[in-house]
């Protein structure tokens, strides 16, 4: 059978015809009510977002295509040529409120979601689709704000502050040692370090790329003739111990060499106890 409404491939799949999740500093787990959640990345109906009229008759259309082979020749899950399940025809019905029956074959619930998105004008997606999504949205920034305010406490507790935790500074909305040093270095010890400030204080400067290191080096050790220590680590794009790594490093900054080297051996030990809590961490 030859590719049928291949017109509207051209359209790119960026849909999104709710408000954005905002970007948090401590992301709760998803929420489920039934077919429908809410997450990080917005809400889906039985795990599918929605899509345009003429993304779903590209995606029908697809199914009909060569099937698309990866590098090594084999078939790619969910490329072109892929036959769509009952699922996939299930969300999307359900997202432009059009009904079916559990019963209906593959062939028959494809044949209603073609028709429906093949008229003109274009349908829409029904009020009561935006009602689920806006009580959906407001129950997970809800647990999202429970969140932050257990994590909060929990570092708190730990006796960790906005000058030695970077998401304990990021939660609260204060301004992040590592910030302000590079966005005023000359006024950073003054700041950060007045002259009623204890002798044993230090200050951590973390996750410093390789490009910024010269800079701390130069202003804290050579012109301010401040304790200077690096702690190395490396990190990865998933932070489990797979994938393209990194080096960064975290600077422990202070007057008292004694309070520098410590802190910097317990921050060593903590990037240790991190990494072998992600190398065994099941998944």
């Amino acid at each position: 059978m030859p590719p049928r409404y291949t017109r509207y491939l051209a359209n790119p799949p960026t849909y999104q015809p709710f408000p954005e999740p905002p970007e948090l500093g401590a992301v709760p787990s998803p929420i489920k009510e039934g077919i429908y959640s809410y997450s990080s990345t917005g809400f889906t109906v039985m795990g599918y977002r929605p899509k345009r009229p003429s993304e779903l008759l590209a995606a029908i259309s697809e199914q009909y295509e060569e099937r698309e082979l990866d590098r090594f020749g084999r078939k790619v899950r969910g490329g072109r040529g892929s036959k769509k399940g009952k699922k996939f025809f299930h969300a999307h019905l359900t997202w432009y409120g059009l009904t079916y029956e559990e019963t209906d074959t593959v062939q028959e619930l494809e044949e209603n979601l073609l028709q429906a998105m093949s008229v003109r004008p274009p349908p829409v997606l029904p009020p009561e689709i935006y009602a689920v999504e806006e009580d959906m949205r407001t129950q997970w920034l809800g647990a999202a704000s429970a969140h932050q305010d257990r994590l909060t406490d929990s570092l708190v507790r730990d006796g960790k502050t906005i000058h030695t935790s970077e998401l304990l500074a990021e939660l609260t909305g204060a301004t992040t040692p590592t910030d302000d040093f590079f966005a005023h270095p000359n006024t950073f010890f003054s700041k950060y370090f007045p002259r009623d400030a204890p002798r044993d204080r230090v200050i951590l400067l973390l996750a410093v790329d390789k490009g910024g290191e010269d800079d701390v080096w130069s202003f804290a050790r050579d012109m301010y003739k401040f304790e200077v220590v690096r702690v190395e680590r490396w990190v990865d794009e998933r932070g489990r111990g797979l994938g393209k790594r990194e080096r960064i490093s975290d600077f422990v900054i202070g007057r008292d060499a004694k309070a520098v080297k410590m802190k910097a051996e317990e921050v060593r030990q903590d990037g240790v106890d991190a990494a072998a809590r992600a190398r065994y961490r099941p998944y």
